[in-house]
C-alpha cells in the first residue's frame, strides 16, 4: 500500500508587523505592556516563531495560528525581533525589525562591586541597551583617569550586542595601583543610540575587597 503526502519545497517571504494600545494613542510602545505580533508571511511555509530579541522567543507555531501572539519588554531598550519561517523540509527564510521601547535604551550601573578573586561581581561596568557607541571610564575622587574603555560595535547587531570588559579595580601588585586611595570612584558613559541620540551618564561606585576565611 503507498500513501502520498504533498510536500512544499519552496520557502515563502517572511513578513510581520506589530502593534499595541498605547502605539495607536501616542505612536510609542512602553515597557510592560502587552505587544502584539502578527506573522503576515506569504507563499510557501508550514510554520514559523518569532525572537523576541530580550533572550525569549516562541515556540515553533503552525502557519495560520489563530491565537494572538503577544509579548512584553520589561525595561526600555531598542530590540531585534526576528520573524523565521519553515518549510516541510526544514529549509528556513527569516525577517527581522527592530523595536523601540520607550526611549530606546537604558542605561543601569551597580554603585558598588567587590573584586576578591571569587567569580562574583568581580569587575564594575554599566549595563546598557540600544546603545551602538560607548565610551566608558572611572576616576578617583581627585578626577584622575584610571581606566578608558571603547565598545567594539558587533558585526551584526540583531544576534550581539555592543557589551564591555568592565574595570577589574587597581592593580595591587603595582605601585601605581597600591598608590590609590580614594573612598570612592567616579564613571562615566558616553553613548550614541542607533537614531544618532547622545547619552551621557554619570557617577560614583565604591570597591570592597575582602578575602575569604581558610578552613
Amino acid at each position: 500500500m503507498w500513501y502520498w503526502r504533498q510536500i512544499n519545497v519552496g520557502i515563502g517571504e517572511p513578513l510581520f508587523d506589530f502593534n499595541s494600545i498605547t502605539f495607536q494613542q501616542s505612536s510609542q510602545y512602553i515597557a510592560r505592556e502587552d505587544i502584539t505580533f502578527r506573522d503576515l508571511s506569504e507563499n510557501e511555509y508550514s510554520s514559523f516563531e518569532f525572537i523576541f530579541g530580550d533572550g525569549t522567543q516562541t515556540e515553533r507555531l503552525e502557519r495560520n495560528q489563530p491565537d494572538p501572539i503577544t509579548h512584553e519588554y520589561a525595561i526600555a531598550g531598542t530590540y531585534y525581533v526576528t520573524l523565521r519561517i519553515y518549510n516541510d523540509i526544514g529549509c528556513v527564510a527569516d525577517l527581522t525589525q527592530t523595536i523601540k521601547i520607550g526611549k530606546g535604551y537604558n542605561v543601569l550601573s551597580p554603585n558598588v562591586f567587590t573584586p576578591n578573586g571569587d567569580i562574583y561581581n568581580q569587575c564594575f561596568k554599566p549595563l546598557f541597551n540600544g546603545l551602538v557607541e560607548v565610551t566608558f571610564r572611572v576616576y578617583d575622587a581627585q578626577g584622575a583617569l584610571l581606566y578608558e574603555e571603547i565598545g567594539v560595535p558587533p558585526t551584526n547587531p540583531a544576534i550581539e550586542a555592543l557589551t564591555l570588559t568592565g574595570w577589574c579595580g587597581p592593580d595591587l601588585s603595582t605601585d601605581d595601583g597600591k598608590e590609590i586611595i580614594t573612598p570612592y570612584f567616579i564613571y562615566t558613559l558616553e553613548g550614541q543610540t542607533i537614531d544618532s541620540v547622545k547619552v551621557f551618564r554619570d557617577g560614583t561606585f565604591i570597591l570592597l575587597r575582602w578575602q575569604h576565611e581558610k578552613n
